[in-house]
């Protein structure tokens, strides 16, 4: 079987760049073809999910920002109550007729409100915008057709209504990030997974793609509609931006309308890299293949005697790996070219903003101080594709059936309710009450009370630990502010010989990632924060003193069922 690079790709190699996986299919746009025509095409956009402009709007132009007429970020709105309504149809009815005359290839007709970002009325109520496909309008098309739905709106009596042409294709849908499928992806799910909407969801502040974390449990509040997310608080308010550290109140999370994206900047750029690495060792693999099946069939040729089949049989064998292999940078390639044409402009990858967040701190003066580290992100509801399964937590990528009973089930007398979850996919349900972390109900290897917990974050998959009974002090700091504080936490030790080759427990990008027993309940949600120890197996002797990275452990914990986390969140909402 001959596999050419042409079969593959001609557009990924094996010694293809990052800088070239990373912007294909995402070539940047030539504004003066529209801004030469109508300048504002791009500030009348700015802030929204998508990097195309106006060709042309009818009216006065839209507000800018002093000094300087800088560009306002703006959001859609919908359009409720407005006047037009009971005419609407009959308006809609007569804009089709007049595109279809004028031969304009639209591809909708919406009444869209336009807001700036953080404001609560909009600053136009209503705009028809007109969808057309991108550079197959001139302008000159565009703007008598947009005079002419204009006159069509002051005939009905609403004058004060205007008429943007807007090149778009599918934009205005939010990501629809589909739900974790291992049956389908098999082998390669791992490169599925930062793209889905199953939990370990690495996400960043948009305003901050820098600072990243995960998702790591989602909520419903009042109907069911909304769908909620928890997060670190120290992930969706970074400190290094909200210096006063006084959190984000319901209100003030409105007002300042903090968005959250899924993939930060180094774990969009690690996702996409691992999908190119990968790429290149199959590439790399396939060549050795036909190495191996061009050297078996000149011994054949040469007349070595295969009386008993091996050499047949080790030729089928490497031809089906080499299909095998192409089958998977086909595959691979697919998954490349449908995130890479918007998903490397951040602003392109929002899931959702944080509607509130609790001040940095610990819970009280006292001995039973726990870290409050927490923020609750509102979902949009275009973020996630109809398949969202909701709360579970994909073990897949390291643990298999055998590996989750040793690791998770290691005493032989404590294998009841044993079961590996479908597809890898460990369903979370319920929390471990505190006296149940302090008294295990679980045995280790040794037949001591013990309990096995597992999490996945992005930089490190899936972790495996045990829970500490005993509290941790940990004097939390960050050196650009003045938040400062000790509390008495949760820890979680490695497993001994690191099984998995995790490299520890957690890593930076892992806050906001749940933590769940054997069975999926919660025992905590992770908050990885730079943090001097001063537990009792380091000496609390400098202040400049370190956590030792073969102790690391975590440094959380305020899920728990008298925290105030429960009382101010959990008794509002319900797991997804």
């Amino acid at each position: 079987m001959e596999v050419s690079s042409e079969e593959l790709d001609p557009n990924i190699s094996p010694t293809d760049s990052l800088e070239t996986l990373t912007a294909t299919g995402c070539d940047k746009i030539d504004r003066t073809r529209l801004t030469n025509n109508y300048p504002n095409a791009y500030s009348d956009t700015y802030g929204l999910p998508s990097v195309r402009g106006f060709i042309f709007k009818t009216g006065p132009a839209w507000p800018k920002g002093e000094p300087y007429d800088r560009p306002l970020p703006h959001e859609l709105r919908p359009v409720n109550d407005h006047p037009i309504t009971p005419v609407w149809d009959d308006i809609l009815t007569r804009v089709e007729i007049r595109l279809q005359e004028n031969r304009l290839p639209f591809t909708a007709v919406m009444p869209l409100g336009f807001a700036n970002v953080g404001e609560e009325e909009p600053f136009c109520p209503l705009v028809v915008a007109i969808g057309v496909e991108p550079t197959k309008v001139a302008f000159k098309d565009a703007k008598t057709v947009a005079e002419c739905v204009k006159l069509i709106l002051v005939e009905a009596g609403f004058d004060d209504v205007e008429v943007a042409i807007w090149e778009f294709e599918t934009f205005l849908s939010g990501l629809n990030l589909p739900a974790l499928d291992p049956v389908l992806d098999g082998s390669l799910t791992k490169f599925h997974h930062p793209f889905t909407s199953t939990l370990g969801i690495p996400v960043a502040p948009l305003k901050q793609p820098i600072c990243e974390g995960s998702l790591g449990l989602f909520l419903t509040r009042g109907d069911g509609t909304e769908l909620l997310a928890l997060t670190a608080a120290h992930v969706a308010c970074p400190p290094s931006t909200f210096s006063d550290n006084k959190g984000l109140s319901l209100k003030a999370a409105k007002r300042r309308y903090e968005e959250i994206i899924v993939l930060g900047d180094d774990a969009y750029v690690r996702a996409i890299t691992d999908i190119q690495h990968e790429v290149r060792n199959l590439k790399y693999s396939i060549q050795a293949g036909r190495m191996s099946i061009s050297s078996l069939q000149t011994d054949l040729d040469n007349g070595v005697a295969d009386a008993d089949g091996t050499i047949r049989a080790a030729i089928s064998n490497a031809q089906r790996k080499v299909g095998i292999w192409k089958e998977f940078i086909r595959q691979l390639y697919q998954l490349h070219s449908h995130v890479t044409p918007n998903m490397p402009i951040p602003s392109n990858r929002r899931i959702g903003r944080v509607v509130f967040a609790d001040p940095i701190r610990a819970s009280s003066d006292g001995a039973d101080a726990c870290t409050w580290d927490w923020a609750v992100t509102a979902i949009r509801k275009d973020a996630f594709g109809a398949d969202f399964k909701g709360n579970a937590v994909y073990i897949g990528d390291k643990l298999n059936k055998r590996t989750f009973l040793d690791l998770m089930f290691p005493n032989p007398n404590d294998h009841m309710g044993y079961e590996y979850p479908p597809d890898g996919l460990l369903r979370i349900s319920g929390i471990v009450p505190l006296d149940e972390i302090r008294h295990p109900t679980q045995l280790n290897a040794m037949g001591e009370p013990a309990m096995a917990v597992i999490k996945n974050g992005r930089p490190t998959g899936t972790t495996v630990g045990w829970m500490s009974s005993l509290k941790s002090l940990v004097h939390y700091y960050h050196k650009d502010t003045n938040i400062q504080f000790t509390s008495r936490d949760l820890t979680v030790i490695p497993y001994d010989s690191d099984p998995l080759r995790s490299g520890g427990f957690s890593a930076e990008g892992d806050s906001g990632s749940v933590i769940v027993e054997r069975s999926g309940r919660v025992v905590a949600l992770e908050s990885k924060w730079r943090f001097k120890s001063l537990t009792s197996s380091v000496p609390a002797r400098s202040p400049t003193w370190k956590t030792n990275r073969s102790h690391h452990a975590l440094d959380i914990c305020w899920c728990r069922t008298e925290s105030a986390v429960q009382q101010d969140v959990l008794d509002k909402c319900k797991t997804y």
